[in-house]
């Protein structure tokens, strides 16, 4: 399995892979924290995604 995080910041969006929820969980924790200290208002988000790597290697092979 594939732990996708998104941050979404202004018209801005990344996505981070990892390999364990661990992972996954110890990051988005970390940046949570300095998300919710900073100053002012804050207009970014934070989604997350569980990925099958097999779902998409089927989806690949089709095109």
């Amino acid at each position: 399995m594939i732990y996708r995080i998104y941050i979404e910041v202004g018209y801005r969006k990344i996505a981070l892979d990892f390999k364990s929820s661990q992972e996954a969980g110890d990051f988005a924790s970390t940046l949570l924290s300095h998300i919710n200290t900073g100053a002012g208002e804050n207009k970014s988000k934070l989604s997350f995604e569980v990925i099958n790597p097999e779902a998409i290697d089927e989806d690949e092979e089709d095109e």
